[in-house]
């Protein structure tokens, strides 16, 4: 498989952070049951509807999110191989603010890292979040917050695989920085 393919499929979640909108990729195993489109759990390999998987995650990722950002809306999409263009399957209207009343950290990138079964990497990326810039912290040592989003990826509820197709079992680290090429993008358009 293509190391960095996104088969068998994804999700595109669509968010608002302080007024700039982003999209975050989430790897899953998507299947169509009936007419109803559902994605895998992590755990198990059972599987649940994806706007349902939709909603649980974005109960996690409110935490990281001020008051005043949303998470607006997700799409799935499917792919026949590694290789292969991913195809529209259904769209979902979330509707969700975020829970922070901490202030949001223009140009921010957050990463939460967890290695897979498989040895791979699972990347969890948020753009413009509320923790403070040159956050770095182990699974022990990280905030309540931060530990939520690695505990829902390896829950019972989890339904987001690495692009190996790999289990999330380990969290590695979660790290923010400035992300220069948002900054250059919403600075220099302004």
């Amino acid at each position: 498989m293509a190391r960095h393919s996104l088969y068998p499929g994804f999700i595109r979640l669509f968010y608002t952070s302080n007024a700039h909108a982003h999209v975050q990729v989430l790897p899953v195993n998507p299947s169509l049951s009936g007419s109803v489109w559902i994605v895998q759990k992590v755990l198990g390999g059972s599987y649940t509807d994806w706007t349902e998987a939709v909603d649980a995650w974005a109960v996690v990722l409110k935490g990281v999110l001020n008051t005043a950002d949303t998470i607006d809306r997700a799409e799935l999409y499917t792919m026949s191989a590694p290789d292969a263009d991913p195809l529209f399957r259904a769209v979902y209207n979330v509707g969700v603010s975020g829970t922070a009343v901490t202030a949001t950290v223009a140009y921010e990138q957050m990463v939460w890292t967890l290695r897979t079964d498989n040895g791979g990497l699972l990347k969890i990326y948020v753009m413009e979040g509320v923790f403070p810039l040159n956050y770095r912290h182990p699974y022990g040592s990280a905030g309540s917050t931060a530990l939520a989003i690695w505990d829902f990826i390896m829950s019972g509820a989890g339904f987001i695989f690495g692009r190996d197709l790999g289990v999330p079992i380990a969290p590695i680290f979660v790290t923010t920085k400035l992300n220069d090429q948002l900054r250059k993008k919403y600075v220099l358009n302004a």
